[in-house]
């Protein structure tokens, strides 16, 4: 009988302990902190965390660009409890939400910050304006933005900025801008005067969104 009762006690004993292995083996992975939490576009960012795997395999970690556009970032390293990944701009929105995914198991989104490179070209086209009776007009500047290859880099247009090379009596103001990150964008129109005997000379200083070009096979559906 006290055999029985030994036998019993070990078999629940062996049943407990294989469903906490069993509920470890299959917890969901945990990340509980992200550095840096805003960085530079392209640059790197480390996740700690558990239950990420000793190596990536079928794991994976995954942007949410926001509007339902999903990406996987690629590792630069991967452990157990920390995972180091890239993190580019894709010309979408910069406040993005990752997760790690460890075999179809989610981890909680952490929130990180893309700090876009910005920068600015002036256009080659010098607008000059000047007439004895003064005058006024529009100008139209075009925008053109190439979309790049999968990981490879490209601009898109980000704001604009009026240069005065000659002003007296005067003016020039944008009247239409393309839409910030646009990938087909329309064109910029600059409404201008002089007054008798005033002088306008301008150029457009154009500042581009460097963004990096989308691999497909990144590209995840959730």
């Amino acid at each position: 009988m006290n055999i029985l009762r030994i036998n019993h006690a070990i078999c629940i004993s062996l049943f407990i302990t294989a469903l906490l292995l069993s509920s470890l083996a299959i917890a969901s992975p945990r990340i509980t902190s992200v550095s840096p939490s805003s960085v530079t576009a392209g640059g790197l960012i480390k996740l700690a965390g558990s239950g990420f795997g000793a190596a990536a395999g079928k794991s994976e970690v995954v942007a949410d660009y926001g509007r339902g556009f999903f990406y996987a970032l690629a590792p630069t390293a991967w452990s157990n409890s920390s995972i180091t990944v890239g993190v580019p701009d894709l010309g979408k929105r910069l406040r993005i939400k990752l997760r790690v995914i460890v075999e179809g198991r989610s981890s909680r989104p952490v929130v990180v910050t893309i700090k876009p490179d910005i920068r600015g070209v002036v256009h080659a086209e010098r607008k000059k304006h000047q007439l004895s009776v003064g005058d006024k007009g529009e100008d139209i500047f075009r925008v053109i933005n190439r979309s790049p290859g999968c990981g490879n880099v490209g601009e898109r247009f980000d704001h604009a900025e009026i240069i005065y090379v000659k002003k007296r009596f005067a003016e020039a103001q944008f009247v239409a801008l393309p839409a910030r990150g646009c990938s087909r964008c329309g064109a910029i129109k600059v409404r201008w005067y002089n007054e008798p005997t005033g002088k306008l000379q301008y150029r457009l200083k154009i500042f581009e969104r460097q963004v990096e070009g989308i691999c497909q096979q990144r590209v995840r559906h959730h």
